[in-house]
Order: C-alpha cells, then structure tokens, then sequence
C-alpha cells in the first residue's frame, strides 16, 4: 500500500483543526490536563527559541564573509541592497502605521498573569531614548548578549565578524568559512527536524488555549474574529505595498510600464503564490528579466538569487503586523521609539532571516524577544500562517522582479519597454 505523505502546512492545518476540537471536548477536565498539554506546546517553543541565536550568529556571519569583493559586482550590489533597504523601510512603515491603525489584536487577550510584567517592561522601554536603544546595539561584553539572547547587538556582532574574515589571508579565511559552513549546516539540519514537530506544537498549544478558554465561548469567539481581522489587515499592508508602491516605483526609476511588467512576470508570481516559495520561482525571474526586458545575464544571474536571499518585503510587513498585533493583545501600547526600534529590527532581522522552512516562526520569536513579548501566540500564527505565507512569497517575487529592472536601467542597459 502506498504510503501518503502530506505537505508540512497540510499537517499543520489537521493540527489546528484537531487542536481546537480536542480543547472543546476537554472542558472541565483542562484543570487535570492543562498543565501536561501546555507543557507539550512550550517544549516546542523553548525548542524554536533555542535555535534563534546560533542561526542569527551563523546565517549572518558566513553571508558576510562569503559575499566576495569584486569591484563591479560591489557597484551592483550596493545598488541593489540600496532598493532591498529603501523598500524594506517603507514596507516596515506601512505594516506599523496599518496594525496600529486597525487596532487587529484589540480583541484578543493575553495572560492575565504576563500582562502585568509585560506593561511593566514596556513603562521602561518607553523612558529609554532612541540613542540609548542605538548604543544598546553594540555589545558590551559579546559572550553576555549571546547568555541574554540580545539579537540586535549579536547581528551586529557577526556581521563585523563576518567582514573582517574577508580580511584575512586566504587560507585562514577558508579554514573560518568552512568551520562556519560546518556548523551552520548542522543547525540548518536540526532546524528543519524542529520544525517538522510543528503540528505536534500547534496541537498542543491550541488544545491548550481553546480548553482554557472553553467554559467562556464569548471570549474565544473574539479571539477567532481577532486572528481573520489579522489575516484582513496583513493582505491590505501586502496589497498596498504590491499595488500602490511598487508599481510606482517601477514606472518611476526605470521607466518601465508597470502593467506590463506585471503581465510579462505573471507566471513567475503564480509559481511563487502557489508554492509559497520564491526560490522556486527563481529561474522564471531570471529568464524573464533576460528574455522579456532585456536585462543582461550578469545582472540578472546575480541580482535575482540576491533578491530572492534578501529582498522579502513580505515577510518584514507580516512580522511587523504580528508584532504589534501580540502587543495589542496584551495591552502594550508601543511608543514612537518602540516603532522606530520595531522597524530597524525587523529589517535588519529579516533580511539575515535563514533560508529554512518557516524561518518567519523563528524571525517573529527573534523581534518577540527583542521587543519584550511573550512568544505564546506563535502557535496561533503558524496555524494561520498559509493564509499570509503565499501572498507574502508572492509580493517578495514581484519586489525582486523590480529591482532587477530598476538596478538594470540605473547602469544604462536599454530595456525593452
């Protein structure tokens, strides 16, 4: 008999549903239960919190120390990161000022027990100046960050680590970067074994909160219209950036009818939707910026695998709508220095976000850690997150698509229009 193997998002959506009904059906017996239920479900949190550090420190460093330093190739991609951060900052911008807007998380409610020492948290924070927070970035004792888990200054850490391995003499530099291939390799590995016991962590965790919220039917209902308004508020930040921004920067800074671009890479997004993977669109961006625009293979074979490793306007909209989404939902009023601090950090920590399956579970625990949050609602949003993962992919295809043709035109090349 053949064995049927589902998709990982397949498995968590059965979690999810099983979840929920096993939670139902536990009604009075949660107070017997609850605490061997919720201990499954912070097992697997601690377990995704364990691996943030190292893959931050290792991710980040091996991409520093094996970029290279060709002349040319440090022209093109100066420019290129140039557009990744100018987009990377409207779109932080726009999943800030929508979120707190629309006010998502209002409905939701947290613990009754964090609240109080999370609001306590925040009353710090918001009495810490924005150069107190940028002088916080660099470490004080680096072994310190790593023990305290401080993400900012431990990016900050390995990338002036990986820039002064390209510093070295060359067989040292090799020797450092296969030390780093080695170990982040093995991460990488005990990553995706992690996450594979995502359905297993979101049964537990939604068991849990839907027995302990049971017996007040009231209150799970406003949590469930909390988690769609989310979904709604993150497809009008997706929609606003894919249909307003980009487009306009497009026809802008190369000249470039935005209609038409969007017609001629129409295959590329639709591959990139339905799988919800950019790498699996790649080759389609590339063949089509060469075949379609005229852009010349050099740009195009080293902006495109670029983009798709660092362009993800997406996903930095996502993390921020759910960032102030789980503040919203414990009572935490962010500050404009919070903002501010909530923007640089989801930049700086998506775009040296792993390229492992569901790196946006270990990028949202990274910012909950960094904002002083409690990392309890990941379940809920991993249980959602095939709702916003594919319209995000898409939008991160259709940036890198932009900023090939926008890079392109800036260095003279004639495209087809």
């Amino acid at each position: 008999m053949k064995r049927i193997k589902l998709a990982l998002h397949y498995q968590m959506g059965i979690a999810l549903i099983l979840g929920a009904t096993g939670g139902i059906l536990l009604g009075d017996s949660y107070g017997i239960w609850g605490n061997f239920i919720n201990g499954i479900g912070n097992i697997f949190l601690h377990a995704i919190n364990m691996i943030v550090i190292p893959l931050v420190f290792l991710s980040t460093a091996l991409g520093i120390s094996t970029m290279g330093d060709s002349k040319s190739m440090g022209r093109i991609a100066a420019k290129t990161f140039g557009f990744f951060i100018l987009t990377a900052i409207i779109a932080a911008f726009l999943g800030v000022v929508i979120t707190s807007a629309l006010r998502p998380g209002y409905g939701t409610h947290g613990r009754a027990m964090e609240v109080g020492e999370i609001l306590n948290d925040a009353l710090q924070s918001s009495q810490t100046t924005l150069m107190d927070r940028i002088a916080d970035i660099v470490p004080n004792n680096v072994f310190e960050a790593f023990s305290n888990g401080e993400i900012l200054p431990i990016i900050l850490f390995s990338i002036l680590l990986g820039y002064f391995v390209i510093h070295i003499n060359e067989e040292r530099q090799r020797t450092v970067n296969a030390t780093f291939e080695a170990f982040n390799d093995a991460i990488m590995k005990m990553t995706t074994a992690i996450i594979k016991l995502a359905p297993i962590g979101i049964f537990a965790i939604v068991m849990a909160l839907v027995g302990k919220q049971a017996g007040n039917m009231a209150e799970m209902r406003s949590n469930l219209l909390s988690l769609a308004f989310f979904v709604i508020v993150v497809w009008i930040a997706l929609i606003m950036m894919g249909g307003m921004v980009l487009p306009l920067m497009v026809g802008m800074m190369a000249h470039v009818s935005p209609l038409r671009h969007l017609k001629q890479i129409y295959s590329a997004l639709m591959v990139a939707f339905s799988t919800s993977s950019s790498y699996s669109a790649l080759p389609l961006i590339i063949s089509d910026a060469k075949d379609k625009f005229g852009v010349s293979n050099n740009i195009a074979s080293f902006t495109v695998p670029l983009g798709i490793t660092f362009n993800k306007v997406g996903t930095i909209i996502y993390e921020c709508v759910a960032v102030i989404f789980v503040a919203q939902a414990v009572g935490m009023e962010f500050t404009a220095t919070q903002q501010v601090s909530l923007i640089g950090a989801s930049i700086v920590t998506v775009l040296g976000a792993p390229s492992v399956p569901m790196a946006g579970v270990v990028v949202l625990a990274i910012l909950l850690n960094a904002m002083g949050l409690p990392t309890d609602y990941i379940g809920m949003f991993m249980a959602i997150d095939i709702l916003c993962d594919m319209p995000k992919t898409l939008l991160n295809a259709y940036s890198v698509s932009c900023s090939t043709i926008i890079v392109a035109h800036s260095e003279g090349e004639a495209l087809h229009v």
